[in-house]
């Protein structure tokens, strides 16, 4: 693990895109990304937590247009795009088909590209769920939205943590976490220690209507 104490911010645009794993300060605390359409560090942040595969990542993206790149749209998502985000909400919502111009990481031919892969326009396995959905979050931060306007694509921010454990808001405790796991995140963003916030709100989207799926900082109403 390297920490990184300034913020370089061309230095991990570059890391990110060459497929290495990032522990970065969010909206609530400490998270743990990477490119979300690499897929080998999707499966490496699976191994860093210690997380089940059946259990899907969500991603980051800096505007509403790009999210709508990746989420079949309608009137609902419009309605709570327009009040709650940028912000700590979390929507999941199914994926878009892939554009042949947008393949997986290593596919190069989309007559060859099974449906499973062919979906999400380009997301690894990992962050689209098992019914199709993706678990999209248009972020407030300006560290964030700086790195994701970069990379151009979305960015993996699950928690920066083991496995079901509680949510991490201090640096030096993140590396102590990971520093004995044989694997690590490749980078730490040193930002001390974070305020403490509820973790975001999650819905899912069921047509016109939504459901609750966590409820923390936004309590969402239509």
């Amino acid at each position: 693990m390297k920490i990184l104490s300034e913020c370089n911010l061309s230095e991990i645009v570059f890391e990110i895109l060459n497929g290495k794993t990032l522990v970065f300060p969010t909206e609530t605390s400490y998270g743990l990304g990477c490119d979300a359409t690499n897929q080998s560090a999707v499966d490496k942040i699976f191994k860093i937590k210690g997380r089940k595969s059946d259990k899907p990542l969500l991603v980051v993206v800096p505007t509403v247009e790009m999210a709508k790149k990746f989420l079949v749209w309608n009137d609902t998502l419009d309605e709570l795009s327009k009040k709650y985000w940028p912000g700590a909400l979390t929507i999941v919502g199914e994926v878009l088909p892939l554009s042949n111009s947008l393949l997986c990481e290593g596919e190069r031919d989309a007559t060859l590209a099974s449906a499973e892969e062919r979906a999400g326009r380009g997301l690894a396995r990992g962050v689209i769920a098992n019914d199709n959905t993706v678990a999209i979050r248009v972020t407030s931060l300006p560290l964030l939205v700086s790195i994701t306007e970069k990379i151009g694509r979305p960015l993996v921010a699950t928690s920066a943590n083991i496995s079901d454990a509680g949510e991490i808001y201090d640096a030096e405790k993140i590396y102590q976490t990971f520093e004995s796991r044989p694997d690590q995140p490749d980078f730490i963003l040193n930002y001390g220690t974070l305020p403490v916030h509820p973790p975001t709100t999650i819905i899912k989207i069921e047509g016109e209507n939504f459901e609750v799926l966590r409820q923390g900082e936004v309590a969402v109403e239509l």
